[in-house]
């Protein structure tokens, strides 16, 4: 499995924090609710990121059903312009649609107003 430094680490995780919590917050009202706190949680752990050769695959795993979320940009190398921490919208399993960003991983809002637990 290909390496990442540790400050890309840490704002991947912090990624997978915030898509947790926007799933948090779309029950509002209702987190209290046993079976609801519990959906809330296995949201939570379900969310992982693959590191491929360019991008890390941000993926939401729950209930035996893998789906993408979205893409990193692990390089400021990117043939398409894209500068490292882009986020990128899944356009397939396997790709990111590349026709804009939708924020960045290092930015401190990282693009909230975009990310969404559903995607974007």
């Amino acid at each position: 499995m290909p390496q990442i430094d540790p400050d890309m680490g840490a704002a991947l995780m912090d990624f997978l924090d915030r898509i947790a919590e926007d799933y948090r917050r779309s029950w509002e009202g209702r987190a209290e609710e046993e079976h609801v706190a519990r959906m809330i949680e296995e949201f939570a752990v379900s969310l992982t990121f693959e590191i491929g050769k360019r991008y890390a695959k941000v993926i939401d795993g729950r209930q035996n059903s893998r789906s993408v979320h979205s893409f990193v940009v692990l390089s400021d190398e990117d043939a398409g312009g894209f500068r490292r921490g882009d986020i990128l919208k899944a356009a397939s399993w396997q790709a990111p649609a590349r026709n804009f960003r939708r924020g960045n991983v290092f930015e401190e809002d990282q693009g909230a107003n975009r990310i969404s637990w559903a995607g974007f």
